[in-house]
């Protein structure tokens, strides 16, 4: 097997060091923080393009904080150590925590960034849906300026982005939500090590009453970029969570086009989606309720 090469490497010690770097190199450049799926996509011959590796490691990219509107965690930050941290603790942010020990190996959390996991734009990957199901956006910084980006319009295909030459992702801010809530993510795959058939992220809000006021459920494995049910989000909101409601939202995944592969047919896919989703939804609603 040949192994991969690069002709250049650079490691810039600011932003815009690196914008400049990258924008001047176009498709031959490739930005890499802890270098897994960088790792896993050379090994496979997936970007014979690349020539030079630029790291941000030394751009001090690796924080949170919670600034009591929005939690602000920046791009190199490292998987495992954020699953430790209290914030995600709280029952609203438990999907994060559930995606991110779903990651396997330990070795892989270990060096894997939350930057990273975002910008792979691989729709089998378990941190995103769980990003997506907090209403999460990023901040992406250009020589032209900074963007923020809702992460419901992020992903644009496999690998694609909406990242534009040049630029760089540099924190994800994820906000704080109403009390009463509660989220989980669930996972099935043929191996505990390997990439999902299907997985799933819901998040669920109470109001006063035992009446579902919000809801967000996105799937990965399913499609080219994450999907969002938002047939079966309808069938809750407003309405108790009882089992004649989850019946309802269940119907709903009749409709969904899962993409099948070599691994699972769409139908297939379909049914372990009611399996996950049931499960997940179940979590959400007692972490919402205060159960663990």
């Amino acid at each position: 097997m040949r192994l991969f090469r690069c002709k250049e490497y650079y490691e810039p010690n600011a932003i815009t060091e690196a914008n400049d770097i990258l924008k001047k190199i176009g498709r031959r450049g490739k930005i890499i923080a802890g270098g897994t799926a960088f790792y896993e996509l050379a090994m496979r011959r997936m970007i014979p393009e690349v020539e030079t590796i630029i790291s941000i490691r030394a751009l001090g990219l690796d924080y949170l904080i919670d600034d009591q509107r929005v939690v602000r965690v920046g791009a190199t930050s490292i998987l495992d150590e954020l699953s430790h941290h209290h914030i995600f603790d709280r029952p609203e942010y438990g999907c994060i925590a559930d995606a991110i020990k779903e990651i396997r190996p330990i070795q892989v959390r270990n060096v894997a960034t939350i930057g990273g996991a975002i910008c792979s734009a691989l729709p089998l990957l378990d941190l995103p849906p769980a990003l997506l199901t907090l209403d999460s956006s990023v901040l992406v910084k250009g020589l032209e300026g900074e963007r923020e980006i809702p992460l419901e319009s992020f992903f644009l295909d496999w690998f694609l982005t909406d990242l534009h030459r040049g630029e760089i992702l540099t924190e994800v801010k994820i906000p704080r939500l109403p009390q009463r809530t509660g989220s989980a993510f669930v996972k099935i795959g043929r191996t505990h090590y390997d990439f999902c058939l299907v997985n799933v992220a819901t998040r669920i809000t109470f109001g006063e009453t035992e009446e579902c006021t919000d809801v967000r459920i996105y799937f990965n494995g399913v499609g080219r970029i994450p999907y969002r049910a938002v047939d079966i989000e309808k069938a809750f909101i407003g309405k108790p969570v009882d089992e004649s409601t989850i019946s309802r939202g269940m119907k709903s995944l009749e409709q969904m086009k899962a993409m099948s592969n070599i691994h699972g047919s769409t139908e297939y896919k379909r049914e372990l989606a009611k399996v996950i989703l049931l499960e997940c939804l179940t979590k959400a609603v007692s972490r919402a309720r205060g159960g663990s």
